[in-house]
């Protein structure tokens, strides 16, 4: 058995062909590669058919298409394609630097069962490879809690195929945290699985996550209102967490990160704010009872209820 399963829910066929050529030219071929077709309109398999002959790939088919209405639900049927120990969701549009399989499998070897998360650093790329920008890199080891933190305050960028994890972690969390869209699914995932030895990035290796028009991080349409639902579930959610793993020593305390809520729940509003009414975001604001540190929002939330005929301005605090 390979130890690793390189694991891509495909859809889109566009670039396809330049992720599984970036697969290709990995300096490390112990993997196997999984294409989880969920039920395409595009032909998929041609596009795969002659990747077959230079990579361990298997394609498969799926009846139904289970994206559309649990993206979740779709990343965790293709993990399911295989047994490997080591899993990395990757994407069916972006690319790896040829020296990531080799990095991240040396790593895996040498840290054994002791870390259940590795993380590489993120260039963005456009639609026709042009670098966008470079990301900020990651320390080489970080703590959960700063890794929240970091997200809150938007000075960390985090993508689902920067990320690959130990399998029978994976299978002992539960698999991917579930929220509408998987809204914030990989970043309360990433913290579940990482909460006892933290992530661990690797150097000198990067991914390009390609910023096309196509991702639904680019779409905030008919959707945002189950966006802003996952919001609000994913800070409750963190609530809990935070309470269920005390801070360690030296690491950020429950009201630093509570601090951050508020703030970033409107600014996210904020920037969806031209694509739904506000209405949808402030009937939200009501799932935050209980939750540590939205208080200044749920007063806000009030205040936005009373005035939704009117109100058009953004809600930055």
């Amino acid at each position: 058995m390979q130890p690793l399963a390189i694991v891509i829910p495909a859809y889109k066929a566009r670039f396809l062909t330049a992720t599984l050529q970036s697969i290709a030219a990995q300096t490390s071929r112990r993997f196997v590669v999984y294409v989880g077709d969920d039920a395409s309109p595009e032909d998929l398999a041609a596009v795969c058919r002659p990747w077959a002959e230079q990579l361990e790939l298997r394609y498969h088919r799926f009846d139904q298409n289970l994206g559309g209405r649990d993206l979740v639900g779709q990343w965790q049927r293709c993990i399911g394609l295989g047994t490997e120990p080591w899993v990395w969701l990757f994407s069916d549009d972006d690319v790896m630097s040829p020296t990531c399989a080799e990095r991240l499998l040396q790593a895996a070897e040498a840290e054994g069962d002791r870390q259940a998360l590795f993380h590489f650093n993120v260039d963005r790329i456009g639609a026709q490879g042009q670098l966008l920008r470079v990301e900020p890199e990651f320390p080489a080891l970080l703590s959960t809690r700063a890794f929240a933190l970091g997200r809150l305050r938007f000075e960390l960028s985090s993508y689902a195929p920067d990320y690959a994890f130990r399998r029978s972690r994976f299978l002992e969390c539960g698999g991917f945290q579930a929220f509408p869209l998987a809204w914030c699914s990989d970043d309360a995932t990433w913290i579940k699985l990482a909460a006892e030895r933290g992530i661990r990035t690797l150097a000198a290796a990067k991914i390009g996550w390609r910023r096309s028009g196509d991702n639904i991080s680019s779409r905030h349409t008919h959707d945002s209102a189950l966006k802003v639902q996952a919001l609000a579930s994913y800070l409750r959610w963190l609530d809990a967490h935070l309470q269920a793993h005390p801070a360690a020593r030296g690491e950020p305390g429950d009201d630093e990160i509570l601090g951050c809520f508020a703030r970033w729940f409107s600014m996210q509003i904020y920037w969806m704010q031209h694509h739904f009414s506000l209405p949808a975001a402030w009937r939200q604001v009501g799932q935050f009872s209980g939750v540590r540190g939205m208080g200044a929002l749920q007063t806000l939330g009030a205040i936005g209820r009373s005035r939704m005929r009117s109100w058009r301005e953004p809600v930055v605090i």
